[in-house]
């Protein structure tokens, strides 16, 4: 029986790539928020890490699916859980364990995260995170893991294509304004010019002229109409396209209660 635990490890080894560092991610402590709110985000950090590709990760479930907990304290021959895991991050060649806790603090969510370099038993990096709901913070976790891990943030994703679509809108937009304002202008001088004609004989032009000019302006009341139409759908799209959510460099801003009135707490 001694001998299984070295034989799990070195299956659990064998799998690790050589040229990328292991991390050992913690089960995250979770303070006042419910499991499953609480589970969502902290499922997403293991699959984050592996697609950034700075570490692979090891998460407290691989290690139990692996061993069970039970026997994982039995074969380490330690008490609690937490320092289980960091003999065991040594034990599996995962030099970091990433511990954290998702905390609720009155209406936000605060997630914080810190890394430990296992052989020195010190902090790495450390990173906080708060947001109004579950979701948003869900969309922090690439900056936050970054921060957390000392990694390079993540690029910030492209406006080109969208601001491309709204400056191209605009433009369509624009002609169409012009277009259908011209049209109309041109319209009411065109009925003027019929009414003053009406009231003096001899100052109106032959009928097939006012029936052309009048299929000349409801073309381009149509063709300015169309292209206001489009411009605005060019706008929509545009905007669709535009990144949204929590980016790098961003200020992340929650409004707590307290018990003497109320705080605002930012993440950088």
């Amino acid at each position: 029986m001694p001998v299984a635990f070295p034989l799990v490890l070195q299956l659990v080894a064998a799998t690790a790539s050589p040229e990328v560092p292991r991390l050992l991610v913690q089960q995250f402590t979770v303070r006042g928020v419910d499991a499953a709110t609480a589970e969502s985000i902290s499922d997403g950090v293991g699959p984050e890490i592996d697609r950034r590709g700075y570490f692979r990760s090891l998460t407290s479930k691989d290690v139990q699916t692996i061993l069970g907990l039970e026997r994982q304290k039995q074969l380490m021959g330690c008490a609690e859980a937490s320092s289980c895991l960091t003999e065991l991050a040594g034990a599996m060649g995962a030099p970091y364990l990433l511990s954290g806790t998702i905390s609720q603090i009155g209406p936000s969510l605060q997630l914080s995260m810190q890394m430990i370099d296992v052989s020195k038993s010190q902090v790495v990096a450390r990173s906080i995170r708060i947001a109004r709901d579950a979701e948003t913070l869900r969309q922090l976790l690439p900056w936050a893991l970054a921060e957390a891990t000392a990694t390079p943030p993540p690029p910030r994703p492209s406006k080109v294509p969208g601001f491309a679509f709204i400056g191209a809108g605009s433009a369509a937009a624009a002609v169409g304004l012009a277009l259908g304002a011209s049209a109309l202008i041109q319209e009411q001088q065109f009925r003027h010019d019929l009414e003053s004609g009406e009231r003096t004989s001899g100052l109106l032009e032959n009928p097939a002229y006012y029936q052309q000019k009048g299929d000349e302006l409801a073309v381009q009341k149509s063709i300015g109409l169309a292209a206001l139409c489009g411009g605005a759908a060019l706008i929509g799209v545009g905007i669709y396209l535009l990144p949204s959510g929590p980016a790098s460099g961003e200020v992340s801003v929650a409004m707590m209660f307290t018990g003497s009135g109320v705080a605002f707490a930012g993440s950088f």
